[in-house]
């Protein structure tokens, strides 16, 4: 079996030619039970996402820009929210640079690095319906510069990237299942992990890109701060009546 190491230091872990491994063996997945914040406070549309995505016991394709993507069940999908849509929009060129998506989901966004030209994408989700999902995905369109990692964040990584790309839950209940982990975070302890420790796999002169809620915005700011990193620039749109935004940021 090939073996393919990306970290540095020869390191820390290696990828198979499945393109495919996991850190930690045993992920624990989320608590089954009743939030403790009223469920209410989670947008009705995002609810109705959610119950949309678990009604599909089998496998489905979605189409963006003439490239087919297949869903998996149980994996966040971008038929029913345009996120991930606009996310690939807002790609900057890539050729020849790393690429780390975080909490990729099904990997749509990350096939579009691969196949825009960046040297190495790697795709990190804890969840495992998501990892076998995007490492499907990757093999699907033979894709030799992606790999997959199933993992908490950065946990598994030492290599420094050009560009990181994580859209972070936009809520802050506690999720009932690895699919509303996709949208929602525990008092946004994930987020603030996340930031707390992205400066380490930047490279030099490297972008982040963060998807994030608007009216969260207050936190935001305060955890860049904290975390040494700074807004370049701002993207935003509108659509099915609700609000996207991404941010660049840079080391401060």
């Amino acid at each position: 079996m090939r073996l393919c190491n990306f970290l540095d230091g020869d390191a820390a872990v290696a990828v198979a030619s499945s393109r495919f491994t996991t850190f930690p063996a045993n992920p624990t997945p989320p608590t089954v039970r009743k939030p403790v914040v009223c469920r209410w406070q989670m947008s009705l549309r995002i609810s109705v996402f959610l119950w949309l995505m678990r009604l599909h016991r089998r496998p489905y394709d979605i189409s963006y820009r003439d490239k087919a993507i297949r869903i998996f069940p149980g994996v966040f999908s971008p038929r029913y929210d345009w996120s991930a849509k606009l996310a690939v929009d807002c790609l900057p060129a890539l050729a020849g640079k790393s690429f780390l998506e975080v909490g990729a989901g099904c990997g749509i966004v990350s096939v579009f690095a691969a196949e825009g030209g960046a040297r190495l994408v790697v795709s990190v989700d804890i969840s495992p319906d998501s990892a076998r999902n995007i490492a499907f995905n990757f093999d699907a369109r033979r894709l030799s510069n992606a790999y997959v990692i199933q993992g908490d964040l950065f946990a598994a990584i030492s290599h420094k990237f050009d560009f990181i790309f994580f859209n972070a839950p936009y809520y802050g209940e506690r999720p009932k299942d690895w699919l509303e982990r996709a949208v929602t975070d525990e008092n946004y302890d994930t987020l603030k992990r996340f930031l707390a420790d992205v400066k380490r796999c930047l490279a030099v002169g490297g972008v982040v890109m963060l998807g994030f809620y608007k009216a969260r915005e207050p936190l935001l700011r305060a955890e860049l701060q904290r975390a040494g990193l700074q807004v370049v620039s701002v993207r935003e749109e509108r659509r099915w009546g609700y609000r996207c935004k991404y941010f660049m940021l840079s080391a401060a």
